[in-house]
């Protein structure tokens, strides 16, 4: 009987002690993850800014730093996005890391997102303030229709196991048509370009936000970022969008848009209820 029982904790030692180690080896992956976060977060920005302006080297490190963080989950370390986690990838910045990524931004959703709330994220990209919204709200529509964010989208939502997130990969504009997409190979700036590009093209076909909500619920947030598309994505959301009390973010990448400024967004706008962040 001693001798059954001695062989008995000597296999329960040694599964304790395999468990151990693998717990420690993935402490050790998970720290060896963080350092090229912790240098990116080090480094001067005018350091970052000349490595950005030669496009071989800013591929070249990005690749670098992807495949040393890819697959690895990691959680926001502060803000109003702390404690969501993340997929890790190559586009995913030290900035979304650590939680001030367009933190102004982050801080106004936090405040008019309310529990319960329909929400629309025009332009999620790889679904950053996507994964905000959806703490709060009861549903969140994404529309992305790069292929490559949407996928990493989709990783970040699984990692936190929402369910109250619904992918929509069409363009949103004032009108249904086909348009040729450009899709970049970074997480942003993909967008609709009748113009020559050097980037891939898709050919789609646009929604627009009152035919979508012809379908869906209604928004009560709506968060617009589609690369200079933003007036015309209101033109499409007369008749059934713009309501007394529905906040609107619009964000033109450039301070004005020559089809659509800003100012004549908010002009148009305000009487019907619209309020900026």
């Amino acid at each position: 009987m001693s001798v059954h029982r001695a062989r008995r904790r000597a296999h329960l030692q040694h599964d304790v002690g395999l468990e151990l180690a693998n717990r420690s080896i993935k402490v050790f992956v998970m720290a060896l993850s963080r350092i090229p976060v912790w240098i990116a977060q080090r480094t001067p920005r005018r350091v970052k800014a000349a490595v950005h302006n030669v496009r071989f080297l800013d591929r070249t490190l990005m690749s670098l730093y992807g495949s040393l963080i890819k697959d690895k989950v990691m959680s926001i370390e502060e803000g109003p996005m702390r404690g969501i986690k993340l997929a890790a990838s190559q586009h995913t910045s030290h900035a979304h890391i650590n939680g001030t990524y367009e933190r102004e931004v982050q801080d106004a959703i936090d405040r008019m997102v309310q529990p319960g709330d329909i929400c629309y994220d025009l332009g999620a990209s790889i679904g950053y303030m996507t994964l905000l919204m959806a703490r709060k709200a009861k549903h969140v529509y994404s529309f992305e229709p790069a292929p490559h964010a949407l996928a990493e989208m989709r990783h970040h939502i699984a990692a936190n196991g929402m369910r109250n997130v619904t992918i929509v990969p069409s363009p949103v504009s004032n009108e249904v048509r086909d348009v040729r997409f450009c899709v970049t190979d970074g997480a942003y700036g993909s967008a609709i370009n009748e113009t020559e590009t050097r980037w891939p093209v898709l050919q789609l076909r646009t929604t627009t936000l009152d035919l979508f909500a012809k379908d869906h619920p209604i928004p009560d947030f709506l968060k617009i970022d589609v690369e200079g598309e933003e007036g015309a994505v209101l033109d499409g959301a007369g008749r059934r969008i713009p309501h007394p009390g529905v906040p609107l973010e619009a964000r033109p990448p450039k301070p004005t848009n020559i089809q659509h400024p800003t100012s004549n967004i908010c002009r148009r706008f305000t009487p019907a209820g619209w309020r900026r962040a």
